[in-house]
């Protein structure tokens, strides 16, 4: 995940895999909650998924000279040994994406609000496993981007005619945890395909900039949904399925570490 941020920031590029343009910058006015970024429209990009905690029929091949059927050796659920390498059943995807990083690296001022001390004092605490990064959601810049994840892809399912369970995420910070981004990107075949309305989105990027915040600043489910507090028990602030939570298969931490609070720095 570093490296792939690493890749991100080196700026615009065309590779056969990948294809990124320069970037349109946002600024943010008197009172937003989200500073300065940039908006990289990233027209070509090549995913590939790994299936290895899936079951399925082994791999067979007849051996020429013995006319036997040789049956790999089976090493976990879903994962055979194959002329000794390991192989997992997997695809490849192509599509689109738009990368959102903050301009020059100026990262939001938490200002030492309520909800960055509770992220910082429980945000490792759970139990729960699912991520490879150990505390890295302890971090507040972490949860700072993935609720701003969340609210980018409810918000660009409306303007780009994507619906939100066929966009996807992935979300950075680096090893320092002074800067990050998020990659919003779709690769999914069919009517929900790559057809050029998610970078097409980068135009009008301040409306659906606009109609994230909103959705974070005020949701239906308030006061309830706003009183919801991180403590060590819990492993969301305040997010619900009415402002932040997002399809499972959207989302890659399970719709787990979201706080509006930590955002609206209160």
């Amino acid at each position: 995940m570093y490296e792939e941020l690493e890749s991100l920031l080196a700026g615009p590029r065309t590779t056969d895999n990948f294809s990124m343009s320069p970037p349109r910058r946002i600024q943010s006015r008197p009172g937003d909650v989200i500073p300065d970024i940039e908006v990289y429209p990233v027209e070509m990009l090549k995913t590939i998924t790994a299936q290895i905690g899936y079951r399925r029929m082994p791999y067979t091949k007849k051996d020429p000279a013995t006319g036997r059927i040789e049956i790999p050796k089976l090493i976990s659920s879903g994962v055979y040994l194959v002329d000794d390498s390991i192989w997992y059943p997997g695809f490849e995807g192509r599509g689109e994406g738009i990368f959102i990083t903050f301009s020059d690296g100026n990262i939001p001022e938490f200002s030492e609000s309520r909800a960055h001390e509770e992220w910082r004092r429980y945000g490792g605490s759970s139990n729960l496993t699912g991520t490879p990064w150990g505390d890295i959601p302890r971090e507040p810049l972490f949860v700072w981007l993935h609720t701003l994840s969340h609210a980018l892809i409810m918000a660009i399912s409306l303007h780009s005619g994507y619906s939100s369970a066929s966009l996807r995420e992935r979300v950075y910070i680096n090893r320092n945890a002074d800067n990050g981004g998020i990659l919003i990107y779709t690769t999914s075949p069919g009517e929900d395909g790559s057809m050029g309305g998610l970078i097409g989105a980068v135009d009008i990027f301040e409306e659906i900039l606009k109609m994230a915040s909103e959705r974070i600043r005020l949701c239906s489910n308030d006061p309830l949904c706003s009183e919801v507090r991180k403590t060590p028990e819990r492993i969301n602030g305040a997010a619900c399925h009415s402002c932040l939570l997002i399809s499972e298969t959207s989302c890659e931490h399970r719709n787990m570490w979201l706080d509006r609070h930590i955002i609206l720095r209160d």
